[in-house]
C-alpha cells in the first residue's frame, strides 16, 4: 500500500507534527510505503501523484496556520481527513481573509 501523508512534521513545533511522525513510522516498520508531504514537498504531490496513484491520501488538520498549505490539495485530491480540532473555523478563516477571499469565506 502507498500512502501520501500531508502534515507538518518535526521540526515544527506542534502536537500534530510529533504525532504524525510517530504514525508514520509505525505504519513503516508494518511495511506500509508512505511519502510525506510537508508544506516544503506538497509541489511535489500532483505530479507524483499521477506518475504512479496512491492508494491512499491523508490529511492531518489542526487549527493552526501550518495546515494552510494542505486545503487545496484535500479540495481537489479525495482521501482521509483527520482532524485535530473540534473547530478548524479560525484557521480557515485567517487564511482566506488573508488572502482577501472574502466571497469564499462567506460561501
Amino acid at each position: 500500500m502507498r500512502i501520501a501523508w500531508f502534515s507538518p512534521f518535526p521540526p515544527v513545533r506542534t502536537g500534530i507534527a510529533g504525532r504524525s511522525a510517530e504514525l508514520v513510522a509505525a505504519l513503516a516498520a508494518r511495511g506500509v510505503t508512505i511519502d510525506r508531504y510537508p508544506e516544503a514537498a506538497a509541489h511535489d504531490f500532483p505530479w507524483r501523484h499521477r506518475q504512479a496513484p496512491y492508494d491512499l491520501v491523508v490529511y492531518q488538520f489542526g487549527n493552526s496556520s501550518h495546515h494552510d498549505y494542505a486545503w487545496p490539495y484535500a479540495l481537489r485530491y479525495p482521501g482521509l481527513v483527520v482532524l485535530h480540532d473540534t473547530r478548524l473555523h479560525h484557521a480557515r478563516a485567517a487564511l482566506l481573509l488573508r488572502e482577501r477571499r472574502v466571497a469564499d469565506y462567506r460561501a
